[in-house]
């Protein structure tokens, strides 16, 4: 099989030494070997003037250490483009945003990656300022310079290159590809050290399996890493098992589970709401195409008789960033929106629009969501 996408990563850095064994083995290896990752190494010390090849200099107000100066990075980043497609330029520093599943996925997207990595006390502001286009952090702890942060971002933007992995259940099972920690695993032999491995696996029934997989996979975040799961997508009954784990009272108060939004056209409306929410959905039947939006499952269906009657209430939904979702909804094709967000009596900040189908939306600034807002 042939794939036509083939990633480049190119990195800026002082001791390309560094990268000789992690992408000269396993998976990184392989992917180069057959042709789905290209990877290239440049010395900004070779992009100096001066014949003692100074990269770094004392900074400006004093302070311990040195200071990656701005020209050698500008330079080399500058030629290196001129190679090519202009490419994202990331910058790997602590100050950056924190590398997760999401954003390796994010990343893989793109034709073409420029890694910089700092060095000595970092680099100068200018280039965070002017030169790079993202900035990326591992974790929240200090290390000698931003090479092992490459290792990193490389190895886990690389998996998700088509091909890389050799199936794509590969990458969609593992720890956080579904926002939970992957589920125990088992080989032989069924019993070590009296030891033995769950009946329901050696069962060979794979409804059973998947079902005791997956809630496997819930409970174990819920003990390890319960901040995840404000972000999964679970059922009713597992939030109750998470409930039960942490040991809460259950409730007995039935959850909202989906919206519907009656639609004339399912393929236009899935558009419009995949633009909007900026996430694709699923298609989930012929003439149904369902969001996640947090707990509830916003759910777009298509009448039977092509004439779809508005709801009468807006559907609401709350958003981290008021005028990114303001610009999305504006361009997705809307009906009629706002000709601004706008702070309500109350001091919820939030526009209104109407879907192509006349459906209406509110979008609420989700730091002021019920009223806790202030009016400005």
């Amino acid at each position: 099989m042939s794939y036509s996408h083939v990633m480049r990563i190119d990195i800026v850095t002082l001791f390309p030494e560094m990268f000789a064994g992690p992408f000269d083995i396993s998976i990184i290896a392989r992917a180069r070997e057959s042709g789905l990752l290209e990877i290239a190494l440049h010395n900004p010390r070779d992009y100096t003037a001066d014949k003692h090849h100074i990269v770094d200099d004392y900074a400006y107000g004093g302070g311990p250490g040195m200071v990656m100066k701005p020209e050698p990075l500008f330079d080399c980043v500058d030629a290196v483009r001129a190679a090519g497609p202009r490419g994202r330029v990331v910058l790997l520093t602590p100050q950056g945003r924190v590398l997760n599943h999401q954003v390796a996925a994010e990343l893989a997207r793109e034709e073409r990656l420029i890694l910089i990595c700092g060095h000595y006390e970092g680099v100068d502001e200018r280039v965070r300022e002017s030169l790079a286009d993202d900035e990326i952090s591992i974790g929240d702890y200090v290390l000698s310079g931003g090479e092992p942060a490459a290792i990193v971002l490389v190895d886990a933007v690389a998996r998700h290159q088509p091909g890389v992995l050799g199936s794509a259940a590969s990458l969609e099972e593992e720890s956080h590809a579904q926002g939970l920690l992957e589920y125990p695993q088992y080989t032989r032999p069924p019993v070590f050290r009296e030891m033995a491995v769950p009946e329901v696996l050696l069962s060979g029934h794979h409804a059973e399996i998947e079902k005791w997989r997956r809630q496997q996979s819930v409970l174990r975040t819920a003990r390890r890493r319960p901040e995840l799961l404000a972000n999964a997508t679970l059922s009713a009954a597992e939030r109750r098992l998470v409930e039960a784990e942490s040991g809460g009272e259950v409730s007995a108060t039935p959850a909202l589970l989906r919206v519907a939004v009656p639609v004339s056209d399912i393929e236009r409306a899935a558009a419009f709401y995949a633009a909007a929410l900026g996430t694709p959905g699923a298609r989930v039947a012929p003439g149904r195409h369902d969001f996640d939006c947090g707990r509830i499952v916003l759910a777009c269906v298509e009448s039977a008789d092509g004439e779809a009657r508005p709801n009468a209430q807006p559907i609401c939904f709350a958003v981290p960033d008021l005028a990114a979702a303001f610009e999305r909804v504006r361009e997705a094709g809307c009906q009629w929106i706002e000709r601004r967000p706008k702070t309500r009596d109350g001091g919820e900040r939030s526009f209104q629009a109407r879907d192509p189908f006349g459906n209406p939306l509110c979008f609420v600034d989700e730091r002021t969501a019920s009223g806790s807002g202030r009016k400005e």
